[in-house]
């Protein structure tokens, strides 16, 4: 089996990152977000705040992932950032 070392992420034809897996997961480090909010209607006003890539259901309320280039006004930690984390980043500010 073959592995690649190197990767790219292209939006409309133009690059937006072109190297190793970890270094694109280093540059989302610090932009990633997860916090808990009561209902649908709490990370629909996130929504209009910040990109939220991720909604789901738990037994607290909603868990909501966030891509912000600063800490979002909600209690919340910083993931282990994966690849997808990584490309959303990348996406969301290219």
């Amino acid at each position: 089996a073959a592995t690649c070392n190197r990767l790219a992420v292209m939006k409309k034809g133009s690059f937006l990152y072109s190297g190793s897996a970890k270094e694109l997961m280093d540059m989302a480090r610090g932009h990633i977000f997860v916090g808990t909010v009561e209902d649908e209607k709490a990370a629909r006003r996130l929504e209009g705040k910040y990109h939220v890539s991720s909604k789901q259901y738990v037994e607290e309320g909603m868990k909501v992932k966030i891509i912000s280039e600063r800490r979002p006004e909600i209690k919340c930690y910083e993931p282990e950032i994966t690849l997808e984390d990584a490309y959303m980043y990348v996406m969301s500010v290219g």
